[in-house]
């Protein structure tokens, strides 16, 4: 077992690449894969996410084995959870929209007994509690961890020059106040971290001005704005066609309007132990996906009874 052993690649074209990152597999957990985007420009690499830092290898990885190179490279973060964030200090420069600027929440992102050293932690569950590799993680993750001053700011609407490939970062308020998408437009390809899984998503309570959930706002906003063939690129899944959307929006109003409620499955899945205030998961209300949506973000003509 080497710093490596977790990672795994795909490419989509010959710029453009996925990193797996997984330490075992649960049929019962199927997100315990973690997906980071790599972009390869003239100048710079772009990297989406980083995974959870459990080992030091991730930056080496691409190096080696994608980009060949040692370019300068760049962490485009969608949001501040630690299983994006982990990984985030191997790389030159860190974007985190502004919304994400929380110290509180960092603080419970990079909490490592929770996360890394705790039986009962999410690493042990994604490890499925193999103890071969939680030693291996608990000896070698990276212990440099970032703190506010280690991101710089990014905008809703702001660009990147990667070298002949531009970036576009999109605000998806919702699974974090700061949850942000970043689109290659020459590639048409969108990195949407956790903002459009392919399980469904909290529907925020936030409303626009126009009196529709800031959810349903930005996904009708990237419906308009991304490419019609566009590639969505989640943190937990592989990729979708711009039908996902349009999924997703069946699925909330579904919610909105109280419908099939008998598909609602109340007991969590298994390994994990919910708190109050965890997620509950609807049934195939919308179709061939999971609808996963939040008692406490859900304000609409339905709530979630606890």
């Amino acid at each position: 077992m080497d710093d490596f052993f977790c990672f795994t690649h795909h490419r989509i074209n010959d710029h453009v690449y996925v990193v797996r990152e997984s330490f075992g597999f649960d049929k019962q957990l199927p997100n315990s894969y973690f997906f980071i985007g790599v972009v390869i420009g003239k100048e710079r690499v772009a990297v989406f996410d980083s995974g959870n830092g459990a080992t030091q290898g991730l930056r080496r990885y691409i190096e080696l084995h994608i980009t060949g190179t040692e370019k300068p490279m760049d962490c485009f973060l969608s949001h501040n959870h630690l299983d994006h964030i982990g990984g985030c200090m191997l790389f030159d420069r860190r974007y985190l929209h502004k919304d994400d600027f929380d110290e509180k929440e960092l603080a419970w992102a990079t909490n490592l007994d929770r996360h890394l050293f705790d039986d009962e932690s999410d690493l042990a569950q994604f490890c499925c509690h193999d103890p071969a590799i939680l030693a291996y993680c608990r000896e070698h993750y990276l212990r440099s961890r970032p703190v506010l001053a280690d991101f710089i700011p990014v905008e809703d609407g702001q660009e990147f020059d990667l070298g002949g490939i531009t970036l576009r970062a999109m605000h998806t308020p919702g699974h974090s106040r700061g949850s942000c998408c970043f689109y290659d437009v020459q590639d048409h390809i969108a990195f949407t971290g956790d903002a459009i899984p392919a399980s469904g998503l909290s529907l925020s309570s936030v409303m626009t001005a126009k009196g529709e959930s800031e959810t349903i706002a930005y996904l009708k906003r990237a419906k308009k704005e991304w490419d019609a063939d566009a590639l969505i690129l989640g943190g937990h899944h592989f990729v979708w066609g711009m039908d996902l959307i349009d999924k997703l929006l069946d699925g909330y109003a579904e919610i909105a309007q109280a419908e099939k409620l008998q598909d609602d499955i109340v007991s969590p899945p298994p390994p994990f132990k919910y708190q109050k205030g965890s997620p509950r998961k609807r049934g195939k209300a919308a179709g061939t996906f999971m609808m996963r949506h939040y008692h406490c973000d859900v304000d609409m003509n339905y709530r979630v009874k606890v």
